[in-house]
């Protein structure tokens, strides 16, 4: 199959996240090798810190030691009452790398379209539309980065897009484990006081305060660069922590895909839970190489 004809069939699944190994793979913890989770109700109560940059790095400690949580991402329009652009949900371990499953309903489609993701050993695992396999009798397909690297020839001008792809997917996954998204209130002014609730038996507490889009661009965060060239100033969030330390909430004000404000919302919840992520079986699994080769 042509590398356009390729191309043209993963964007169609996989550029809606903006958000090599075989299939096989395994990133729970069944095996019982590495760190385990912790469920929220086994761990400590906090005392947590009083500024961003030091409740930052603390709250990410914390969620290492939960370890799995489930997370719901939402890009929303400025507009009151409007319909999520985007909406991700995914079960996620914060290993080294990161593994998770993922579920993104592109709302802006006609009609909305909803994807399946496996993210693991840094390869994407990524299940195409009933009768849309690339190849023949493998619904899903994958891609890593090595992949994108050893058919570099053959895809031309497109294995720069593939990396784009790649590189967005990573980028989502990297906003739910806080990399990304707890440097935004490390290097933020706080505004205001701490407001305070108590939920479900535990006291949460909120954050909210900016940060200048172009200091982390500075820091080398290239989605804060690519808004910051899009006229991005300042971004504003919202921190929620409960008394755990874990995070139940961070939203911030972004750019959408077509250049508007929007705000992009991420939840948790059932940290610590018993997670189990593994790649489609092998025979279901297509790669890039033999797309081309079809």
């Amino acid at each position: 199959m042509p590398a356009a004809a390729v191309l043209s069939a993963v964007l169609a699944v996989s550029a809606c996240t903006g958000s090599g190994g075989d299939g096989g793979g395994n990133g729970g913890e069944g095996d019982g090798k590495g760190p385990q989770p912790v469920p929220a109700d086994k761990m400590d109560k906090a005392s947590l810190p009083d500024t961003p940059a030091d409740l930052a790095p603390f709250v990410q400690e914390r969620m290492q030691e939960a370890l799995t949580v489930e997370v719901g991402i939402e890009l929303s329009p400025e507009a009151d009452q409007a319909d999520p652009i985007k909406e991700t949900v995914l079960d996620l371990r914060m290993s080294d790398p990161p593994a998770a499953t993922m579920q993104v309903v592109d709302t802006e489609a006609k009609p909305p379209t909803t994807t399946d993701i496996v993210v693991l050993d840094d390869v994407i695992y990524t299940k195409m539309p009933k009768g849309e396999a690339l190849v023949e009798g493998k619904p899903w397909m994958r891609m890593s980065q090595p992949e994108v690297d050893k058919a570099k020839e053959e895809l031309g001008p497109f294995a720069e897009i593939f990396t784009v792809i790649l590189d967005e997917t990573i980028s989502g996954i990297d906003e739910a484990t806080g990399d990304s998204s707890l440097r935004l209130v490390q290097y933020g002014t706080l505004e205001g006081k701490p407001e305070t609730a108590e939920e479900g038996g535990e006291t949460l507490t909120t954050y909210k305060g900016s940060t200048k889009a172009q200091k982390l661009s500075d820091l080398g965060d290239e989605t804060y660069s690519d808004l910051a060239d899009q006229g991005l100033e300042s971004v504003d969030w919202s921190l929620t922590v409960s008394d755990k330390g874990l995070p139940t909430e961070l939203s911030a004000s972004v750019l959408s895909p077509k250049g508007e404000k929007a705000t992009s919302t991420v939840h948790y919840k059932d940290w610590g839970k018993k997670l189990d992520i593994a790649a489609p079986p092998k025979g279901e699994v297509g790669t890039l190489e033999e797309s081309l080769a079809e």
